[in-house]
């Protein structure tokens, strides 16, 4: 009987083991399996930022290029104010200024300067409103006017137009 006793004390505890061991194995199991599918959204969240962060690099570089290249010539500026009546005479100057980095923040500023004769208000507002409209983004933040008399009964003014666009750039680097 001491012997049997024995006997099943000692199989409980064998039994009472295996089972414990058992259930710290599956715990452990879940925590694996938790643990990969945490890693596997990791690695699809890294994945998908990396890709952003490509994109916004290669946007900035697009940016950067576009506004060096065609935004601002002459020759651009002619042909805004062609569409709106201008002769080539009366844009008498164009100013580009480097981009600017505005503090704290990723984006720089892109003034040009633009000096028109001989126009009348008509015109210098039609000017603005056509270099609003397209696609540039180009908007005047500085308009000075200056009277230049009349010329067969209109008047006609000097303007000074400070147009500005804003540029993103993601490696803040103007």
């Amino acid at each position: 009987m001491k012997s049997d006793r024995r006997l099943t004390l000692i199989t409980a505890v064998v039994f009472t083991f295996v089972a414990v061991s058992g259930v710290i194995a599956y715990l452990a199991a879940v925590d694996a399996r938790n643990a990969r599918d945490d890693a596997l959204a990791a690695e699809q969240t890294i994945r998908q930022i990396t890709l952003g962060i490509e994109q916004l690099r290669k946007t900035s570089v697009t940016a950067q290029r576009s506004g060096r290249e065609s935004d601002s010539s002459l020759s651009h500026w002619y042909q805004i104010g062609s569409g709106i009546g201008f002769e080539e005479s009366q844009i008498t100057d164009v100013t580009n200024y480097p981009v600017r980095a505005i503090e704290n923040s990723e984006y720089g500023r892109k003034d040009v300067r633009i000096v028109v004769s001989d126009a009348s208000i008509a015109q210098i507002c039609a000017f603005l409103f056509a270099s609003c409209n397209e696609q540039s983004g180009f908007k005047p933040t500085s308009v000075f006017l200056q009277a230049k008399g009349h010329k067969t009964s209109a008047e006609v003014w000097r303007a000074d137009l400070i147009l500005t666009r804003l540029m993103y750039n993601a490696k803040n680097r103007f």
